[in-house]
């Protein structure tokens, strides 16, 4: 609705659209479909507005990780300021807090620490990436993980430190690009269809496949 309200020339109620869909799903601000060109333009005055959202609403969580992704300055105080688990971990991840996360370094357990000990052992990076990936989300065919393990160790790989890992935007059309359509929750019951699936957006979303299934936890929905 967004993007139609602007090519309507209603730039500032088409913004206001977009911001409700970032508000709704918080993750969209890491997406590939950012460096489209009909979207690219229109990504700063989406991401202000967002953050004067999150800002009046109290949602600190939201607007730290917010402040990171865009490269605030003093972005990773605002994230230990938040005083959750998962900004903690995080922060201390940016910074190569080794100590802290030898543990997990060592023997990881989850799909997220196995990411993190694949950032610190390049000698066993490929190998626990594909178990990260797997555990993540259950896929077990190969010619389905390996793209998205050769593309994951690329990154990791070409990254001079985890911040840039993480932030460095994705192109488009890339194989860590996971298209979905959103589902609408009580929309159904609106239209007096309660009886069936909720249903889905024409338009396609592209989530980065980085946050879409090792750090779901940094983008909760608000409030």
């Amino acid at each position: 609705m967004g993007l139609s309200l602007i090519q309507q020339g209603k730039s500032e109620a088409g913004i206001k659209a977009i911001v409700q869909e970032c508000w709704h799903h918080p993750q969209f601000i890491t997406s590939p479909l950012w460096r489209n060109q009909q979207l690219q333009g229109l990504y700063p005055a989406v991401t202000t507005e967002l953050a004067k959202l999150y800002q009046t609403t109290k949602q600190d969580l939201n607007l730290a990780v917010l402040n990171w992704w865009l490269g605030t300055p003093n972005a990773l105080k605002e994230l230990r300021s938040v005083k959750q688990p998962v900004t903690d971990f995080l922060a201390d991840t940016i910074e190569d807090k080794r100590e802290k996360l030898q543990t997990i370094i060592d023997r990881p357990q989850t799909p997220k620490e196995m990411l993190i000990s694949a950032w610190y052992n390049p000698s066993k990076r490929e190998e626990l990436l594909r178990q990260a990936w797997i555990n993540s989300t259950e896929e077990l065919e190969a010619t389905k993980i390996q793209p998205i393990v050769n593309a994951l160790t690329t990154r990791m790989n070409s990254s001079t430190n985890f911040d840039q890992f993480l932030r460095s935007p994705l192109p488009l059309f890339t194989t860590l690009s996971l298209k979905q359509y959103n589902q609408r929750r009580g929309f159904g019951i609106m239209s007096r269809h309660v009886d069936g699936a909720d249903p889905h957006d024409l338009f396609m979303i592209e989530q980065n496949a980085i946050f879409a299934q090792f750090w779901q936890d940094l983008f909760p929905p608000p409030h």
